[in-house]
């Protein structure tokens, strides 16, 4: 819970440590200036302190921003480090980063400063909202990350489940499923049971982890009413009665399930109003 800094509401500080000997907390002198600054340039911006501070006698300095805009999009963040560069250098330097930046630069993945100046201009420079291909690239990003974990936990359940069969009629349960289920003890029954469908599911989500690396899929978002696709080259909108039946018989079928479970020949949902579909899905569904 945050709570606003005197005379700047857009300016969220975390509440002081019970049971501590602080008495308050404060952003970093070196850092206050600029933060002001973009807190009066950006008054839609919203500034939310991160786990950065250091403490001396009764006070806490806060010296790191999450920087969000009005429809809370990060647009990237704002930290004061200690600097342990040259001797006669700033002993501070101010890091601003965001993806933007990361992807601009050759070596590191911020912009690194003791001029505030500077730092100020790397802000105004690369923190705006996310265009359209920059939205669909982090969702694809998240729906990689999705598949993959998706995947290593259906791959370990199914392994583990298969370990657990007699080893020595495993080959043989693969060729004869059906008579080797009939000749089971229960309990080896009872597992191997679920053998087909951990099978399934392993297979469905690194179906869509390849699909998201080789860029085979479209990404959906949906806005209100409105319904954003992307297929890598095109994006194309489309309201609630002219949406494709492919993509909306997927979605509606997605829409029913928690995020990050693939489902074999459809998709994936990333969260409440984003999705990432299969190209050429099947049961009827083609899109």
């Amino acid at each position: 819970m945050t709570q606003p800094y005197p005379l700047y509401p857009s300016i969220r500080m975390k509440p002081l440590p019970e049971g501590g000997s602080f008495t308050e907390k404060i952003i970093a002198p070196t850092l206050e200036p600029v933060i002001y600054e973009l807190a009066v340039s950006n008054p839609t911006w919203v500034f939310e302190e991160m786990n950065q501070t250091s403490g001396h006698d009764k006070t806490i300095f806060a010296k790191g921003f999450h920087v969000f805009d009005s429809k809370q999009n990060p647009l990237g963040t704002i930290v004061l480090e200690r600097n342990y560069g040259k001797r006669n250098s700033t002993p501070w330097v101010f890091e601003v980063t965001n993806r933007r930046i990361a992807l601009s630069r050759e070596r590191g993945d911020a912009v690194v400063t003791g001029n505030p100046k500077v730092a100020l201009k790397a802000v105004r420079k690369y923190f705006s909202a996310p265009t359209m291909t920059e939205r669909v690239d982090v969702i694809a990003q998240g729906a990689r990350h999705m598949a993959y974990a998706a995947s290593i936990d259906a791959r370990n359940e199914y392994e583990n489940a298969r370990n657990k069969v007699n080893p020595a009629v495993h080959a043989y349960v693969t060729a004869n499923w059906a008579q080797v289920l009939d000749s089971m003890k229960d309990f080896d029954r009872a597992i191997a049971e679920t053998i087909p469908s951990l099978q399934d599911a392993h297979k469905s989500s690194q179906s869509m982890l390849d699909q998201i690396n080789a860029k085979q899929h479209l990404t959906v978002l949906i806005d209100g009413d409105t319904y954003i696709t992307h297929d890598g080259g095109t994006t194309q909108t489309y309201g609630s009665d002219d949406l494709p039946i492919g993509i909306k018989t997927n979605l509606g079928l997605l829409k029913l399930l928690e995020a990050g479970k693939p489902v074999l020949d459809v998709g994936i949902r990333i969260s409440e109003h984003t999705f990432v579909l299969y190209k050429g899905a099947k049961n009827g569904a083609v899109i």
